[in-house]
């Protein structure tokens, strides 16, 4: 048996599934440390001043005689807000980069470990390089433009690939259980 061959009967692709409890592990785990991190950056672009929380109960009472087109104006106006934007993708950032460390560092984020499973390259099974992290996050961005459509992949695929696996030669498995 080639060492290749060796290694691939130590492991088995990882279902959907785990990959999906996985991730629901992992925005916990993100929820948790950027909650507060979120909120000192909305202090500090928005200042320790809650007045535009009353502001928003005003509104809620003209929302009896608003139209379609005067809340769409409204919703396009905060939404143009540049300090908004910016603590989304200061957000972003970290998410990206907790993704990004753990699968390069640990072979997968706390969630994967969690659920038994580590990210490997597709031919080799050997750890996967910061290149290889990067481009698979570069996927997943990709994956939530086309609202999740490379994920399911993995569903039809031989080796369970999502479309960011297949771009990053990069493979999700987990441990078989000896058998005794």
């Amino acid at each position: 048996m080639t060492k290749i061959n060796d290694i691939k009967s130590k492991y088995e692709y990882a279902s959907l599934n785990r990959k999906i409890i996985a991730f629901g592990i992992d925005v916990v785990i993100i929820t948790l440390v950027l909650s507060p991190i979120m909120n000192l950056l909305m202090m500090i672009f928005f200042g320790f001043d809650t007045n535009y929380m009353i502001d928003i109960d005003k509104n809620l009472d003209q929302t009896k005689i608003m139209t379609f087109s005067s809340v769409m104006s409204s919703f396009w106006s905060t939404i143009s807000n540049l300090r908004y934007i910016m603590v989304q993708l200061i957000l972003l950032m970290f998410a990206m980069a907790y993704f990004v460390f753990f699968w390069y560092k640990m072979g997968a984020s706390i969630g994967k470990l969690i659920m038994r499973c580590k990210i490997v390259d597709a031919d080799s099974y050997n750890d996967i390089t910061m290149k290889q992290a990067i481009k698979r996050m570069a996927g997943h961005l990709f994956n939530l433009i086309t609202l999740g459509m490379g994920l399911f992949m993995a569903d039809f695929t031989k080796k369970k690939q999502g479309l960011h696996d297949k771009f990053a030669n990069t493979v999700v498995v987990i441990k078989r259980k000896k058998e005794s």
